[in-house]
């Protein structure tokens, strides 16, 4: 998990995906500007998802 700041940072992915890792995005990085609970919220959901 990368924290970066409240303005979305793109993030290229496809090294990751290439190498077999599964990728999910959360927070600002997912296209829209969130604050730390949020972030934090989408990362804890996608972990529980995996």
């Amino acid at each position: 998990m990368l924290a970066l700041g409240t303005a979305p940072v793109a993030f290229d992915t496809a090294p990751l995906e290439a190498a077999g890792i599964k990728v999910t995005l959360a927070g600002d990085c997912n296209g829209r500007a969130a604050d730390i609970n949020r972030a934090v919220e989408e990362g804890y959901l996608a972990a529980v998802a995996a």
